[in-house]
């Protein structure tokens, strides 16, 4: 019940994110980014279909590789929650100590949650700032630009670095205000795609900032080769990018390094740009999965990854990566990594329940082709045998056969001869019932006549004795009743004496039923109105309810299960 609430907590929050980013999506390239997938798709397209084949086999195979480590996040970010609590505790002995300290857990948190990195940020430039020096201010104001940046809050970033005074600066804290503006440049460019107007407004100032860095950097600087690389990539020109990208991998080799874990990154976009699909794929699954072991979720290759897998064909991972992307970018809080992944999101989920419904529809013809086939076959192979056993059937078969029939025969006759004896019983309880019927309709003419003839003469005092008589000769077919009850039933009384209490049971008197018991097996036979019993045993009706109501009060059932009970008492036929 908790998953449930919780995933629709999820739901409900990704719509609200989609309300109110929805315009900003369409306007900073939404369509563009559903165009560039289908242009790469349209691109790997033109391949032979042996280079798609074994292109394929090896992204599949290196997304399943990352999909191990994927599943096993939640460890790596309770490693990296204990990471940071580690760092929170360690002791200070100054605010210049605490300063440097905030600045190393803004290293981590800009890679695990936006309003905690921008927290720790804050904090630290009023630190800074009550500690009065320029460079501890500058490295806060950087540090905040690129926490913006990262959140997608450039005008903010601007602010920040608007704030730096530059006359104040040494040339290297020169230089990191003068990168921090003009990374803010580059991704500013492809969020608002400058790229696309005429003239770049923003490749027009990392080039200007590039002129001003470079008299600042030495010429074999790792931030030179940064520079030429994202300036190479943002103009498309990937196999000049891919070469920076090189040298960069080469000066810093340490995979525990955030710039590594992004230049591996930056090499698989770079790759994916030049169309070497392969080596884009590995790249950007190394780069993930060491962002991945280090708890990170501002993790943009999973993105690629995603898109990777979409383009050659294998839905079904693509959505988990692209869906996993998004859950990280709203556990981010970054506006910029949402939109981002937003871009791709709709098409390949789209894309993936296309392919669903597709193949529940094949697997519904194919099903029902199989279907056919089994039965068909079945059909066949019943024949085959049936075909087989009448030409082969042995004579130890037949013997057998015989015997079973024999068997069977037995039975049959056994059951023919209870048959025969209930047709001899129906028969006779037919005559009785008949014989009776014709003997009352007689004392009932008899009646009618001798009243008639007693009327007539005026001999009304002999009325009382003849009714009287009349009673008394249609009591003593009353036994013709009971002779047809115990002929259905014959332990009727022995089994509704169970439904009784012991002290409240009956005996048979000269065979009879006893009349409280003589009622029910009536009921039981299907005489279920009291009128109808009365005028069947010739009682009152006030007689038939009142001995009702004594033998239901004595049962050991109450009355609806009573009558349950009773009518399980079921036809007896002896052997």
């Amino acid at each position: 019940m908790t998953k449930k609430l919780l995933f629709g907590l999820l739901v409900a929050l990704v719509s609200l994110k989609f309300t109110v980013f929805s315009q900003e999506i369409h306007q900073y390239g939404g369509s563009a980014s559903e165009l560039h997938i289908k242009g790469f798709k349209e691109s790997f397209g033109t391949l032979s279909p042996e280079q798609q084949s074994a292109i394929v086999s090896e992204i599949i195979n290196l997304g399943k590789q990352f999909e191990a480590t994927l599943d096993s996040a939640d460890y790596y970010i309770s490693l990296r929650d204990r990471r940071i609590a580690e760092l929170k505790n360690t002791p200070v002995t100054g605010p210049e100590e605490k300063h440097t300290l905030n600045r190393d857990i803004i290293n981590e948190y800009i890679h695990v949650n936006f309003d905690s990195a921008l927290d720790v940020g804050k904090h630290n430039l009023e630190l800074a700032q009550s500690i009065g020096r320029t460079d501890l201010i500058a490295n806060s104001r950087i540090d905040l630009t690129n926490i913006f940046i990262q959140g997608g809050y450039f005008r903010e970033a601007v602010e920040q670095l608007d704030s730096i005074d530059m006359a104040q600066l040494d040339d290297d804290h020169r230089a990191e205000a003068l990168l921090a503006r003009y990374f803010l440049e580059f991704e500013n460019g492809f969020f608002f795609a400058w790229n696309r107007q005429n003239p770049d407004i923003s490749e027009i100032r990392m080039r200007e900032l590039y002129q001003e860095l470079i008299s600042l950097l030495p010429d074999d600087d790792y931030d030179i080769y940064r520079l030429k690389s994202t300036l190479a990539f943002y103009k498309h020109r990937y196999v000049d990018a891919t070469g920076y990208c090189d040298i960069l991998l080469l000066k810093n080799s340490n995979p525990d390094s955030w710039d590594y874990i992004a230049e591996l990154g930056n090499m698989g976009y770079n790759k994916l740009g030049a169309h070497d699909y392969v080596a884009a794929m590995d790249y950007m699954v190394k780069s993930a999965t060491l962002a991945m072991r280090k708890g990170a979720v501002n993790n943009p290759a999973l993105r690629k990854i995603a898109e990777l897998l979409y383009v050659v064909g294998n839905d079904k991972l693509a959505s988990k990566f692209i869906n996993k992307s998004m859950d990280y970018a709203m556990d981010y809080n970054s506006k910029y990594r949402i939109i981002e992944s937003a871009k791709g999101y709709p098409m390949i989920n789209r894309h993936l329940q296309e392919r669903i419904e597709r193949n529940h529809r094949t697997m519904i013809i194919v099903a029902i082709i199989m279907a056919i086939l089994v039965i068909m076959l079945t059909v066949s192979l019943w024949y085959s045998r049936k075909q087989h056993q009448k030409v082969n059937r042995q004579a130890a078969i037949i013997s057998e056969y015989n015997d079973t029939l024999k068997e069977r025969n037995k039975e049959i006759e056994s059951v023919n001869a209870k048959l025969s004896e209930i047709h001899g019983v129906t028969g006779t309880l037919a005559s009785k019932m008949m014989n009776g019927a014709s003997i009352r309709r007689e004392l009932v003419e008899k009646l009618r006549k001798d009243v008639a003839l007693k009327l007539k003469v005026r001999q009304y005092d002999d009325l009382p004795a003849m009714i009287e008589n009349f009673r008394k000769e249609m009591k003593e077919n009353q036994t013709d009743i009971d002779e047809i009850l115990l002929a259905f039933f014959p332990t009727f009384l022995e089994q509704f004496n169970k439904l009784l209490k012991e002290e409240n049971r009956f005996e048979s008197k000269n065979g009879m039923l006893p009349p409280e018991v003589r009622i029910f097996a009536l009921w039981r036979i299907g005489l279920r109105k009291n009128e109808s019993i009365a005028r069947c045993m010739a009682y009152s009706l006030n007689t038939i309810k009142s001995y009702k109501t004594k033998v239901i009060n004595s049962s050991l059932y109450e009355k609806d299960e009573f009558y349950s009970h009773l009518m399980d008492i079921r036809v007896v036929v002896s052997e």
